[in-house]
């Protein structure tokens, strides 16, 4: 009686166990550090989350099989625990397979990708599952054959329960082994993600971990890891080092908003602004950044390189994060989305922030914010509607509007130049100072092609296909700043073009290199034909558009304006770890341990205690809501 139910949860715990070892075989370059014991730990830890999973998964209805009374071995409530429990297999089966697919994307587990898109942008999900047919009906035929014989299986009667006390005190003493066992063992607070890097390696814990547990703890959102430092003597550091010359801060309410000297509001006509996100840009397919690494040029980036000469290409430039709503969010709101702060969009709509286009439209901008992807999709609305911008559009608006190309448009939406020839359209009919946002997807995975006119690399690979769509995303880029020019609104912009992230195609495991993309800013007050190599991110946008433009407005800002002197540094969010990097090294962090990084121990120990100071104040004043006051 006692044994044939848990055969289903011992049954999961080996499959998570067989995951971990397809991880190990079929990503090996991300697991090349650990030794044969660190392997074998990681295996052994892994075990607790294993465990732990299962029985969240698995252990209700395990608990209500096993009551030891008449009524629970009737066949009908047999057969709804069996039932619930095959089902949650499937789930935790389907979300290692999906695990295994994505860990190559972005170098980790799935997790806060999978809970932004949970219960609000299945679209995006199905599409994704979509991108690999094969994989997917061989897992749906397996699971129908398993389901098959579980069904023969529940059609046993259930063997009949004993009478007495015994049974119930098993049976309690089962239910709170079920317990620990969810919590992961007896410790005070329950196991989270973060723990998988006890042993201070990424690597080590990045095997230990299992997807199930990661994209479950993930959609349960247990919320921050607080860090017990004084909040108040860790805003007095951020201010020392973040506060920039004739800035002045607000007040207490607010204990990183600023406000800038005063600047000459004499000007009739403020600048435009145009920002143009390019989906997945690396820093390594941009031949401007690769001559300055010693690599050969690649030719997929000619536009992009030939505007370097009109402004200032920054070579150390960041994405804040590996996923489009991070950096969207540092680009936004000058806020990093670090672990434990769920991303922008409908569940922070009562915290306040300086956006960006909520500062431009008490200015008199105008505001505009055009996506070629489905509009809805990442909840990219909410997203816009919370940063201020006066219109949204993204590719219903776009698609049947007549296009370049006679290919059909991509899944994921409409074609980049489509897109930016609809934003072309709403700017040219502007009469006041505009701020626009362009977001692209032709660049997306799997990589779709309008035509053979920009097929330069071939269709051999996926890596000729990744290289073909930066080719067509940079073509569109010079079509549409044509567009522009003709209309006599290029002069009076200030432009920046960088990317919302980098692309799986990087090769370093967990390094910057894997968040290195380009950025280039040109337009008025800016300097023309210098490489700046100073470290920067996202969150260098907002103050250097407000400095830039002389903008006489309050902003809470993580970071600071490219025109100025500053210390170069760059914060990311790198799953469920932290990165930060320096002038002299970098560093990988779990808030409770350091798992990465390179740079000798005084540049490492500085690192940590500017990562850690930088992430309590981040992560507090989100939660008390404390970030700006709106005047």
């Amino acid at each position: 009686m006692w044994m044939q139910p848990v055969v289903p949860l011992l049954a999961l715990v080996a499959t998570l166990t067989l995951f971990r070892v397809a991880l190990l075989i079929l990503y090996p370059a991300d697991f090349a550090t650990l030794t044969g014991s660190g392997i074998a730990r990681a295996f052994f830890e892994g075990l607790r989350f294993d465990l732990s999973i299962a029985i969240q998964l698995l252990g209700v209805p395990l608990a209500l099989i096993l009551i030891p009374h008449p009524v629970a071995r009737a066949r009908a409530w047999q057969r709804i625990c069996g039932w619930i429990s095959f089902f949650s297999l499937f789930v935790a089966w389907l979300l290692g397979v999906a695990n295994l697919v994505y860990f190559p994307d972005v170098r980790r587990h799935i997790g806060s990708d999978l809970a932004n898109s949970w219960g609000s942008d299945w679209a995006t999900l199905i599409k994704s599952a979509l991108d690999y047919p094969l994989a997917l009906g061989a897992f749906l035929a397996i699971i129908a054959a398993l389901a098959y014989g579980w069904a023969r299986v529940l059609a046993r009667p259930a063997p009949a329960v004993a009478g007495g006390r015994a049974p119930w005190m098993k049976y309690a003493l089962v239910v709170a082994l079920l317990f620990f066992g969810w919590r992961g063992g007896f410790q005070r607070e329950r196991l989270r993600s973060v723990d998988a890097f006890a042993s201070g390696s990424a690597a080590a814990g990045y095997l230990a971990m299992n997807g199930p547990f990661s994209a479950l703890h993930a959609i349960e959102d247990p919320g921050p890891i607080r860090l017990g430092m004084d909040l108040e003597a860790s805003v007095r550091d951020f201010r020392s080092r973040f506060a920039l010359d004739g800035e002045s801060w607000v007040g207490p309410d607010a204990p990183l908003q600023r406000t800038p000297p005063p600047a000459d509001t004499s000007a009739t006509r403020r600048p435009n602004i145009v920002i143009l996100v390019f989906e997945s840009w690396d820093a390594i397919v941009t031949d401007a950044l690769r001559g300055r690494a010693g690599l050969a040029p690649l030719g997929a980036t000619p536009t992009f390189d030939g505007l370097i000469n009109q402004g200032t290409l920054y070579s150390s430039f960041y994405s804040s994060g590996q996923r489009s709503l991070e950096g969207l969010t540092a680009l936004l709101a000058s806020f990093p989305t670090l672990p434990g702060i769920p991303y922008l969009g409908d569940e922070t709509a009562g915290v306040q922030m300086s956006f960006l286009g909520e500062l431009g439209s008490g200015l008199g901008y105008s505001t505009h914010m055009v996506r070629s992807a489905a509009k809805e999709s990442f909840s990219l609305g909410s997203v816009a509607e919370l940063a201020g911008f006066d219109t949204y559009a993204g590719a219903e608006d776009i698609v049947g509007r007549g296009s370049h190309t006679d290919a059909p448009s991509s899944k994921w939406g409409a074609w980049d130049f489509d897109t930016l020839r609809y934003m072309h359209e709403i700017l040219a009919a502007e009469e006041d100072p505009f701020i626009a946002l362009f977001f692209g997807s032709s660049s997306h995975t799997p990589f779709p092609s309008p035509g053979p006119d920009w097929r330069p690399f071939g269709t051999t690979t996926e890596l000729d296909r990744f290289h073909n769509a930066i080719y067509y995303t940079d073509w569109a880029l010079g079509q549409y700043l044509e567009l522009a020019k003709e209309a006599e609104y290029y002069d009076d912009t200030i432009w920046i073009v960088t990317s919302d992230q980098g692309s799986r195609m990087v090769d370093e495991v967990m390094s910057p290199a894997r968040f290195h993309i380009p950025a280039l800013i040109f337009g008025p007050g800016v300097r023309a034909g210098v490489v700046d190599d100073q470290i920067a991110s996202h969150m260098e946008i907002l103050p250097t558009i407000i400095d830039l433009a002389e903008w006489p407005v309050s902003h809470s800002s993580f970071g600071e304006s490219l025109m100025r002197e500053r210390e170069p540094r760059a914060l990311l969010k790198a799953g469920a770890l932290i990165m930060r990097i320096g002038r002299d090294g970098w560093l990988l962090h779990s808030r409770r341990e350091r798992v990465g990084g390179e740079g000798d121990p005084a540049v490492l120990d500085v690192l940590e205690d500017r990562l850690l100071i930088e992430t309590h104040v981040a992560t507090e004043l989100f939660y008390q809501n404390r970030i700006f006051r709106r005047p």
